[in-house]
């Protein structure tokens, strides 16, 4: 993708989820030390949306 065309669609989705018109569907949020669960979870096919990993607990 030639560069411009990347900052003007960066650009766009930045806009877009500052206004709330874009927020990812996130399926299930895991701790870190859930890492093996997620990563079954995200095998099984039956995740729709994003699976998050948490680094740090909120």
């Amino acid at each position: 993708m030639p560069q411009e065309a990347m900052r003007q669609a960066t650009e766009e989705i930045s806009a877009c989820a500052a206004s709330g018109a874009y927020a990812p569907r996130i399926a299930k949020t895991y701790a870190l030390d859930e890492l093996v669960e997620a990563h079954q979870f995200q095998e099984s096919g039956t995740a729709v949306g994003k699976i998050i990993v948490r680094i740090q607990n909120p």
